[in-house]
Order: C-alpha cells, then structure tokens, then sequence
C-alpha cells in the first residue's frame, strides 16, 4: 500500500507541475531492477510507449513497428511489464501489454507465452495469437486462431447488441482479414458493397449487414432491427443502401 500511495502522490504532484519529485516518487514506485507497484510499472511503461512510436494506440491495433526505439527504452519497457506481471502473473492488462511489446518487436513466440496466459479470460486475445501465427508463416495455425477470434469477437457483438465497441468491429474485420488470406471464401462478413467509398470496413453498410444477419441468426431480433435502422438513418445521406436483404 505504501508503494500505491507513492504513485497516487507522484500523478497528484505531477498535475501540479512538480515533475523532479513527481518523478522521484514514481521511481521508487517502479524501481526498474525489481517490482514494486503493478500499476505504477505499468504507468510507466506506457509513457515510454507514448514517447515512442510504439504506442499504446499501436500496440492495441498491433501494425506499427519500432523504428525509432533505443535498446534502453525496449529494455525499460519489458522490465517494467515483466515487473508487474511478478506481482499480478494473470493480469489482463500488464500480460496482453507485453505479448502486444512482443509481436510489435518481432517476437511471436514469446508473445504467445504471454498471451495465453489470459485467453481463457479473454478469449478475443486470439486475434493477437493468429497475429503470432502469420509471422511464423504458420498457415494452419492462423486459420485456427483466426477462426477463434472470429467467433470470440462475434459473441463480444452478439452481447453487446446494439451497443457495438469500435474494438470489437476492429478486431472482427482483422480476424476475417486473416482467414480470407488463408481460406478465401466468397463472402467475410458481408458481399462487397456496389458503390466504391473510402469508408473503413467496420463502418461500411456491408459490415452491418452482416451484423445484423449475425444477430438474426442467434435469435437477436430486436437487437437486429435496433442496428438496421440505425444504420440506414446513418447511411441515407452516403447514399448507401441495403440491395441483399431483398435477395
């Protein structure tokens, strides 16, 4: 608790622009060589993230590499992670930070020791091991995890209908993305639209649609209609349109 308290002092100083001692503080907070408070290593390892262009925005969507990191920052970065996992091993958060730290700088296999760790608990993490999979060129591999994230991130939509979480829609088309590069099929989530539009493919007519035939399937009527006509109130003005529901 004392170690908590040194952080919360060192945010509170920090807002009221005492950045030595702010900075004091949240060393012997997270002390590099040893752990010391989990959420203090992880504060600090997302500000050298942020310093970086290793982002937390970067890791979330796993495609940016590192080329402007120094071997000292990487090394912080780790240390920190692996110091709060010593203290909280099945953390959520500090274990898909690392295995994210670890597909961005090129270690897959590390990654998912740190990612499976937490799957059973957050079983959307399997976009982020089929991500491992095609980096090892492990086709077989990335259908299966693929095909795992699809489902998890279909059920993260299913439950949350009509409330869709932008990562949820994200990590949908990223897990499609990945199965159709190794199993083509005819169809992802829905046909190809008939008008060309520079909309992102989570927010494009065909993507709902196939929420809402996802919906419809699983019995989510309401939810169904809910997102149809949300979506066509939204989309009247792109001049977009819906044809393949009345196939």
């Amino acid at each position: 608790w004392l170690l908590q308290g040194l952080f919360y002092l060192a945010l509170s100083l920090n807002e009221l622009g005492q950045k030595q001692e702010a900075s004091a503080l949240l060393a012997a907070a997270a002390p590099l060589d040893h752990p010391g408070c989990v959420d203090a290593h992880l504060f600090v390892a997302k500000t050298l993230l942020n310093s970086t262009n290793l982002t937390t925005e970067a890791l979330r969507t796993g495609t940016q590499s590192s080329t402007n990191f120094t071997a000292e920052t990487l090394y912080s970065v780790e240390r920190h992670l692996l110091n709060a996992i010593a203290l909280e091993p099945q953390s959520l958060e500090a274990n898909e930070m690392l295995g994210r730290f670890y597909i961005n700088t090129h270690n897959p296999a590390k990654a998912r020791t740190r990612l499976m760790k937490i799957y059973a608990a957050k079983p959307d993490t399997a976009l982020l091991l089929a991500i491992t999979w095609v980096m090892d060129k492990d086709s077989a591999a990335a259908i299966l995890w693929s095909d795992r994230a699809i489902m998890a991130y279909e059920k993260n939509l299913i439950d949350s209908a009509p409330n869709y979480s932008p990562d949820d829609r994200l990590g949908l088309v990223q897990a499609l993305s990945i199965k159709q590069m190794y199993a083509p099929t005819q169809e992802a989530v829905a046909p190809e639209p008939r008008k060309v539009s520079s909309t992102a493919p989570q927010d494009s007519p065909p993507f709902w649609l196939g929420v809402v035939r996802l919906l419809m399937f699983n019995g989510k009527f309401s939810p169904a209609l809910q997102t149809l006509n949300q979506q066509i109130r939204r989309n009247v003005s792109r001049h977009y349109y819906f044809p393949y529901l009345f196939r």
